[in-house]
C-alpha cells in the first residue's frame, strides 16, 4: 500500500514536470527556444513557432499519457524523448552546459546593472540566493545523517514495529526534505557560480559537482531500496510474521549504499567552504 501510494506520488511529480514544460514553452513561445533556433539557423520566424509548439505538443502529450495511461511505454518514450532533446540543444549550443541560467542572469545584468539601486538589488539577490543554498544543504545532510541514523539503529532491534514505523517516516522525510534540497542545490548553485563568475571549470567547483553526481548515483537506488523496505515492513507488521531474508539483503545495500554518499557531502562542505586548489 505505502509502496503503490510513493509510486503515486511520484508519477503525478514527473506529470507536473511535463505539463509544466509545455505551458512554459506556450507561455515563453518568442523567448529562449527562438533565440536557440535562430541561433542555429532557423531565421523564420513562423518555423521557430512551429517546431517549439511541436515540441510542446510532445511534452504535453507525454505528460497526459502518463497521467491517464500510466505503463512503461509512457516512461521509457518520456525518458527517450529527454535524451533526444538534451542532445539536439547540446548539438547546437553545447555552452547551455556551463551556463544553464546564463541567458536569463545576463538579461537582468544588461538591463539592471548600470544603476546603484539595481546594484544593490543583485547583490541582495545573491545573498538571498546564497542563503537558500546553505540552508537547504544544511536540511539535506541532516535529513540524510539523521534518517540514516534511526533506520540503522531500529534495522538492528529486529523489532518489526519499529522497523515498520521508522522505514515508513524515513521515506516520507525523503519525499518532503530530501528531494526539493537535491533539486535546489543545483539551481541555487549553479546561480551563484555564475553569478559570482566562477566557471564550471573551476577546480574546486568541478569537483564538488563529481562528488554531487556521486551522492545521487548513490541516493537513487537508496530511495528504492527504502521504499521496498518500507512495505515490507509494513506488511510483516500488519500479519505479525517476521521480515524476509531479502529485507535483510536490502539493508545491507542500503547501508554499503549511504558510506561513499556520505563521504561525498563532507566533501563538499569541505570544498564550499575552503575553495582550495585541487589540482
Amino acid at each position: 500500500m505505502l509502496a503503490e501510494k510513493n509510486q503515486d506520488l511520484l508519477r503525478f511529480s514527473l506529470v507536473f514536470v511535463w505539463l509544466a514544460s509545455a505551458l512554459a514553452s506556450v507561455w515563453e513561445l518568442d523567448g529562449q527556444s527562438a533565440q536557440l533556433l535562430s541561433a542555429s539557423g532557423v531565421h523564420d520566424p513562423s518555423l521557430a513557432r512551429l517546431l517549439t509548439l511541436g515540441g510542446t505538443g510532445v511534452d504535453a502529450a507525454l505528460g497526459l499519457a502518463m497521467l491517464l495511461k500510466p505503463g512503461r511505454w509512457s516512461y521509457q518514450a518520456a525518458l527517450a524523448v529527454m535524451v533526444l532533446m538534451t542532445l539536439v540543444a547540446t548539438l547546437l549550443d553545447p555552452s547551455l552546459w556551463l551556463h544553464p541560467l546564463g541567458a536569463v542572469d545576463q538579461k537582468y545584468t544588461y538591463r539592471c546593472g548600470s544603476c546603484r539601486s539595481c546594484k544593490d538589488q543583485i547583490m541582495s539577490m545573491y545573498l538571498t540566493l546564497k542563503w537558500i543554498h546553505i540552508l537547504s544543504s544544511v536540511v539535506l545532510a541532516g535529513t540524510g545523517f539523521g534518517s540514516a541514523y534511526y533506520m540503522f539503529f531500529a534495522n538492528r532491534t529486529r523489532n518489526v514495529a519499529a522497523q515498520a514505523v521508522v522505514s515508513r517516516l524515513v521515506v516520507r522525510a525523503d519525499w518532503w526534505f530530501t528531494t526539493p534540497t537535491v533539486i535546489i542545490q543545483p539551481v541555487t548553485g549553479f546561480t551563484l557560480a555564475h553569478m559570482a563568475g566562477f566557471p564550471l571549470t573551476t577546480p574546486w567547483l568541478a569537483t564538488s559537482l563529481m562528488l554531487f553526481a556521486l551522492a545521487g548515483a548513490c541516493w537513487l537506488p537508496v530511495v528504492w531500496l527504502q521504499i521496498r523496505m518500507a512495505a515490507m515492513a509494513q506488511e510483516a507488521a500488519r500479519v505479525g510474521t517476521e521480515l524476509p531474508d531479502i529485507y535483510r539483503r536490502y539493508a545491507r545495500r542500503w547501508e554499503w549504499l549511504g558510506y561513499p554518499a556520505f563521504a561525498a557531502m563532507l566533501g563538499m562542505f569541505y570544498l564550499m567552504v575552503a575553495k582550495p586548489l585541487v589540482w
